[in-house]
């Protein structure tokens, strides 16, 4: 998990066009505060050390990616990191008016109050970088930023600053000096030309797993390993490049999937599809391969927490030997959605995987009883 040590060049790399002597640091006798937003209300604190950090992270309900977590000025970060690309290497934003973040315990430092305004930024960008691992070249991002001022709310009782505007730019890799632009391409071709039959989500799903693990080495030392390019490109990952792979693929064919952050034995990567019962469903590609060609493991296929993957090993479950923790960026941690307990049951008698016991499998069970090749698949 290469991004789990960026957070230091990301501390270091926040920049103040206005530094603190320009700032206005109030604390009037009354309240300078018109409006107290419903959001503030309901932040989601989660590991940010106590402290309320509002405009960050606002919902508790996961939709389909980790954009759906953020609140509106996050979003407005994310937003603006969508306009990022190997030949448009940074950004400029505003963010909404009432973009004011409040800090709790910290007394009359309005410098600790400074200082964590950025967070806004860099949970965007944890939550981007999850979201889209196409944005593989990028290992950390420069920031400046410009606030309107620090001041102090005696109803509320903390310090609230105000994030005018701010300029994001992607740090690149060395790996990839004078490569990016050929390499992006490259992937995005690499993504369209993965030979992905259409048919229902399950069916999909089987061949993106499937051909990844036939078609990819673990490889420590590969010079892209952890990027979907060593996958897709070069055919050598470690987790974090078939995992990103993997989503890269489903996004291909608009299927809910997520990059899943924790530890399994050390640093590690996998995912999280939601399927047509609208529940996730965890799968690690990674330990699908067995590094023989043609003999899949799918005993990390669409499983769930509690789903024993090795027989061998009735007590050990896929929820034991896998723990999210959400942490890309250093402390940056971001939630995950709750995940399946059992794996993802299909339906007796349903042959095309679509939850569904219907006429078209009907029809797929005559031609199999025929002779005809159909891709049939036991049940689970």
């Amino acid at each position: 998990m290469k991004r789990s040590v960026c957070i230091i060049a990301l501390a270091l790399c926040m920049c103040f066009v206005a530094v603190l002597p320009g700032f206005a640091v109030v604390r009037p006798e009354e309240d300078v505060l018109v409006e107290l937003s419903e959001k503030t209300l309901q932040t989601v604190t989660l590991e940010l050390q106590q402290k309320a950090f509002d405009s960050i992270l606002s919902a508790t309900y996961f939709t389909t990616d980790f954009y759906s977590i953020l609140a509106e000025d996050s979003k407005a970060v994310y937003n603006a990191l969508k306009n990022i690309s190997p030949t448009n290497p940074s950004v400029n934003i505003v963010l909404m008016d009432d973009a004011r973040y409040y800090y709790y315990d910290i007394g009359n430092n309005a410098d600790v109050a400074v200082s964590h305004a950025g967070d806004v930024i860099y949970y965007a960008f944890a939550a981007y970088l999850l979201d889209n691992p196409s944005f593989f070249w990028s290992e950390g991002l420069d920031v400046q930023f410009s606030l309107e001022g620090v001041h102090y709310s005696s109803s509320v009782g903390a310090w609230y600053c105000k994030l005018a505007s701010a300029t994001l730019t992607p740090k690149i890799s060395s790996i990839y000096n004078g490569k990016i632009v050929s390499l992006y391409n490259q992937l995005l071709s690499a993504v369209d030309s993965v030979p992905i039959q259409n048919g229902t989500r399950y069916q999909i799903l089987m061949q993106i797993y499937s051909y990844l693990a036939d078609s990819v080495t673990y490889d420590l030392y590969a010079t892209y390993a952890h990027e979907p390019v060593g996958s897709l490109l070069y055919g050598r990952a470690v987790c974090e490049g078939y995992a990103e792979a993997f989503k890269l693929l489903c996004d291909r064919f608009n299927i809910p999937c997520i990059c899943i952050v924790g530890d399994a034995g050390g640093a590690h990567m996998w995912n999280a599809v939601q399927m047509d019962d609208g529940v996730f469903y965890l799968v690690d590609v990674t330990w699908g391969d067995t590094e023989v060609k043609g003999n899949i493991n799918e005993n990390y296929f669409l499983v769930g927490e509690n789903t024993v993957c090795n027989s061998g090993k009735p007590s050990e479950t896929f929820g034991s030997t896998h723990y999210p923790n959400g942490n890309i960026l250093g402390h940056y941690t971001l939630p995950h959605p709750k995940f399946a307990r059992q794996a993802y049951a299909r339906v007796a008698g349903d042959v095309d995987g679509d939850h569904l016991v219907d006429i078209t499998d009907l029809a797929l069970l005559a031609q199999y009883v025929a002779g005809w090749s159909v891709p049939i698949r036991r049940v689970s």
